[in-house]
């Protein structure tokens, strides 16, 4: 039980980082996904995870990829990619509808380009839904706030929920 609640936990670790529009004022983001998935070197996220505090920075951008230490994600003209496993997390251009294949035999699905959500780091509105979904029955709702990222995941495995919760986040050269 405990193997797979720290599988489950491991897993939703690995879908944060998407994003949303935050009622505090976001700088000028790029464009393409990375409006909604800021990874510039010394950006970071801490996340309440069902209690426990989570913190991923992005320590190291070279080129189009952004190493976050165990994972890194490659940023493409379409979108960005995870590594490992070298899925895709977001696709642009972001409209509600848009699917496409997860390795394994997955598949992921903007669900919302307007939702809004209130967390312990800020209330968000202008927010994408990423649904991911596999094969074992996992379902993955990822919400991403525009110039922050992921700000609210979802991880639900049969009866089994994990929920991260955006605690704050830091913009490279920012003091904490």
């Amino acid at each position: 039980m405990k193997r797979k609640l720290l599988a489950l936990s491991f897993k939703l670790l690995a879908f944060l980082f998407l994003s949303c529009a935050t009622t505090q004022t976001a700088p000028t983001a790029p464009s393409g996904a990375e409006e909604f998935f800021p990874l510039a070197q010394g950006n970071a996220w801490s996340y309440d995870v069902d209690g426990t505090l989570v913190v991923l920075k992005v320590q190291t951008r070279i080129g189009d990829t952004a190493n976050l230490g165990e994972f890194s994600y490659e940023v493409h003209a379409d979108g960005i990619v995870r590594n490992p496993p070298g899925k895709y997390v977001l696709q642009s251009p972001a409209a509600v509808g848009r699917e496409w294949a997860l390795p394994g035999g997955g598949k992921a699905r903007i669900t919302s380009t307007d939702a809004r959500v209130s967390t312990p780091g800020g209330d968000y509105s202008g927010c994408l839904v990423v649904e991911e979904t596999d094969p074992l029955g996992t379902r993955t709702l990822t919400t991403f706030a525009r110039g922050v990222g992921p700000v609210d995941v979802v991880v639900t495995s049969g009866s089994q929920v994990t929920h991260a919760k955006l605690r704050g986040f830091t913009r490279a050269g920012e003091e904490i």
